[in-house]
């Protein structure tokens, strides 16, 4: 009975987390500049250059439109590594039911499990420039953990 207890506690600590890290995404200033932004248009195609608000060795995504897939792009000991694939289709968002976005499913068998439970969004907020938003799924508890930015560079 302890036992039980313990893991309901620990879930109602992480259900609460989880909606105060939501609450807190949704009402920064990127959350404007989604809704406003639409299902990019052509799809994106080739590499986007990432960018996140805490430092990391993610540099951004490769896409294949016409697969309608793509691939994380990760530093590795200087080198340039693909890891973690994902497939892409149009839907409506999570926390924006009438907004459809660019949705990054990872999914996927190829996958570790604790990224399979990964959904990005993704909207085009102006040309090649894309705003995303990354969501957790726990079964029907989805969680916005905040956004990132992708942009195509420009060519030489």
């Amino acid at each position: 009975m302890r036992f039980i207890f313990v893991l309901l506690l620990i879930l109602l600590v992480f259900v609460i987390l989880g909606v105060m890290r939501t609450a807190q995404t949704q009402s920064q200033p990127q959350e404007q500049a989604f809704m406003n932004g639409a299902v990019p248009s052509p799809a994106p195609d080739g590499f986007l250059k990432g960018s996140v608000s805490v430092p990391t060795t993610w540099l951004g995504k490769t896409f294949h439109a016409q697969t309608q897939t793509g691939i994380n792009i990760i530093a590795d000991n200087g080198k340039q590594v693909e890891k973690y694939p994902f497939k892409t289709y149009v839907g409506n968002g999570y926390f924006s039911k009438n907004h459809p976005v660019l949705k990054l499913d990872y999914n996927l068998p190829e996958n570790p499990l604790y990224l399979r439970f990964v959904l990005d969004e993704l909207v085009q907020i102006s040309p090649g420039q894309y705003l995303g938003k990354l969501i957790v799924r726990f079964g029907p508890f989805v969680v916005a953990l905040g956004f990132f930015t992708l942009s195509k560079e420009p060519s030489n």
